[in-house]
């Protein structure tokens, strides 16, 4: 993984390594037995090493499983720059811990804020992006940060693409940054002709379906009760620049219909509009989501005209972080800087972390499988900095409480997603004869199906039950077959006068 990554490795057991052509970037000693007088003097070795080489006595890290907090302690007092740990003794953990060290830099963290310090491989580049986002009213500039091999593709891909016109695509899990992706698409674009006018963003989950075709395509004064006015969709307001539109995979299909006769055409028609008021597409569509379009288009839920048309031009596909935790620790420094910058901007005080401190912190993050992404935990993190500026105190368990906090709340909506499939499924699979079975027999049956999954969706309570499936409780007992609990017993038939 590590050669894969771009490092040359030379390993050795117990003796120096012959002379290298060039001075080594960094020394790892990887620990699998705790003789801390064998581990200093192969520290000391290492280091002399680097130092006869021409590369830096102080990029040295030290890596082992199970140290106890003494062994640690050792390792820095010999010198070891950072002391990793993998959550487990595996090839390929045991390598990303690694990486995730030396992506990370060993500069002194600090809250100096005065330059950026990152970490220099000697090829000129930044493991960053800036990207710039719509916020409040104006813009604002982050950064989408990353030196993994399968980040520096991303980059390359939003360098390419950024000057040209063809829609752009961008897949991945909820929480990889995709309007990030977008922001630094823009912000590289912005300089070239034609391609410095507005970025306006449009997330399609968070809208009903009439207020989503008012804005994007705008309308016209009296097109429908409430337009008093004209109004100008962001697709036309965007002139040369962007439009990112969030969450493509959750459009409703006339929606799907309008906006595949845009992207065909070039030419937005508003709603209620005449041909006088037709404009040209002039702007460049960025298209992001989560799901699988493919499956939805199997499944007739997205168009498959408008998903080729998208296709057409390219598209862009972020790892979650479990694909690439050799990041970990650059976003976790680029985290605590973000936060420091915001948090001096507020209070004199301030925090501090020593490196055995952020080791600890990286290695309890591989711990983790961060389902929210870059997003989970960036939110975690900032959680713990401004608990331990508060109290002043660095306590480990209290990240482990915000990592598993995080971790919980997230499996707990992918339960939900998956019971959500679930009784689709079976919905979907109530089987019926036609030759034996009419319309009332298949309808009692999946009515029962779904009156069963809702209950169960409402966690035992009818009256979530009945609001949910919007009928009253007599229905739904009708369906399950069962008694109204609230129904008096029925009086037993009085017998017949002898």
């Amino acid at each position: 993984m590590l050669h894969d990554e771009g490092f040359d490795l030379l390993w050795h057991s117990n003796e120096a390594p012959a002379k290298l052509k060039s001075p080594p970037y960094a020394a790892v000693l990887i620990v699998t037995q705790f003789d801390h007088t064998q581990i200093e003097n192969a520290l000391d070795t290492m280091r002399q090493y680097l130092e006869q080489s021409g590369g830096n006595a102080s990029r040295l890290i030290a890596c082992g499983f199970n140290l106890d907090q003494q062994t640690r302690n050792d390792m820095y007092k010999s010198k070891a720059s950072k002391v990793v740990q993998p959550p487990r003794w595996e090839e390929r953990l045991v390598a990303e811990r690694i990486l995730a060290a030396l992506l990370g830099g060993f500069d002194e963290i600090t809250n100096d804020l005065s330059e950026e310090k990152f970490a220099d491989f000697g090829d000129g580049q930044k493991p960053y992006l800036v990207c710039r986002i719509p916020f409040k009213k104006g813009f604002q500039d982050c950064k989408l940060v990353g030196f993994t091999s399968v980040m520096r593709e991303v980059f390359a891909d939003i360098q390419h693409y950024a000057g040209l016109q063809d829609p752009i695509l961008i897949t991945g899990e909820t929480g990889t940054g995709k309007e990030l992706v977008a922001g630094a698409i823009y912000h590289l674009s912005s300089s070239m002709p034609k391609r410095g006018d507005e970025f306006v963003a449009i997330n399609i989950a968070e809208l009903t379906k009439d207020i989503i075709t008012s804005e994007l395509f705008g309308h016209a004064k009296g097109a429908f009760t409430g337009a008093t006015q004209k109004r100008t969709g962001l697709l036309a307001e965007a002139g040369f620049g962007t439009v990112f539109i969030d969450e493509i995979g959750d459009l409703d299909p006339l929606n799907q219909a309008k906006l595949l006769r845009v992207l065909a055409s070039r030419q937005i028609r508003p709603v209620g509009g005449t041909n006088k008021s037709v404009e040209a597409l002039e702007a460049r569509l960025i298209f992001a989501t989560h799901k699988q379009l493919d499956d939805l288009c199997k499944k007739k839920k997205f168009r498959l005209d408008l998903y080729h048309r998208i296709k057409e031009g390219h598209t862009i596909h972020l790892r979650s972080l479990q694909e690439r935790l050799g990041d970990l620790e650059l976003l976790a420094k680029e985290f605590f800087r973000e936060w420091l910058k915001e948090t001096n901007e507020k209070r004199q005080d301030s925090l501090t972390f020593s490196q055995s401190e952020f080791d600890q912190i990286v290695d309890l993050g591989f711990r983790y499988s961060f389902n929210g992404n870059v997003r989970s935990l960036r939110g975690s993190l900032r959680s713990f900095f401004n608990n331990s500026l508060r109290d002043g105190q660095f306590r480990i368990e209290r990240l482990r409480d915000e990592f598993s906090t995080v971790q919980k709340s997230y499996q707990k909506i992918a339960n939900n997603e998956q019971d959500d499939h679930r009784s689709n499924s079976d919905l979907s699979s109530v089987s019926f004869d036609p030759n034996s079975e009419n319309w009332d027999d298949f309808s009692a049956k999946a009515g029962k199906e779904y009156f069963t999954e809702v209950y169960r969706k409402a966690e035992g309570s009818i009256a979530r039950a009945c609001e949910i499936a919007g009928v009253c409780a007599t229905t739904f007992y009708r369906y399950l077959s069962v008694e109204h609990r609230r129904r008096k017993k029925r009086k037993p038939a009085s017998k017949a006068k002898q």
